[in-house]
């Protein structure tokens, strides 16, 4: 089974970092990266774009409306995930590794549909 490890953080408390802690942290989740590939259970994981560059396309009974930005109004954006083939006791355990700043979550998603 699949599951995604969605890392939920606060942009502004990212950008008020100073560089040597992003870089320090951009460290701790290469090596989680690492770890997690040379376990055989890493399928994808990448880092997001800004919760400013987001469009959001919301279907209404008439039409397709695009906006900008993202889809709820939140301090908290989607800043990035890991993808991992595994069972659900094994990715909540790869989750409660992940280097996650004060304040940041993870959501731990199974990922795709039942096959019928």
């Amino acid at each position: 089974m699949r599951y995604l490890l969605l890392i939920y953080s606060n942009e502004e408390e990212w950008n008020s970092l100073d560089e040597a802690s992003r870089r320090a942290n951009v460290a701790d989740h290469t090596a989680f990266t690492d770890e997690a590939r040379a376990a055989g259970v890493l399928v994808h994981g990448d880092a997001l774009a800004a919760a400013s560059t987001t469009r959001t396309l919301r279907r209404t009974a008439e039409e397709a409306v695009l906006t900008d930005g993202p889809f709820v109004e939140s301090k908290e954006w989607l800043g990035g995930f890991y993808l991992l083939e595994t069972d659900a006791e094994e990715a909540l355990a790869w989750a409660r590794k992940l280097p996650l700043l004060p304040g940041e979550a993870v959501e731990v998603r199974p990922a795709g549909l039942p096959h019928a």
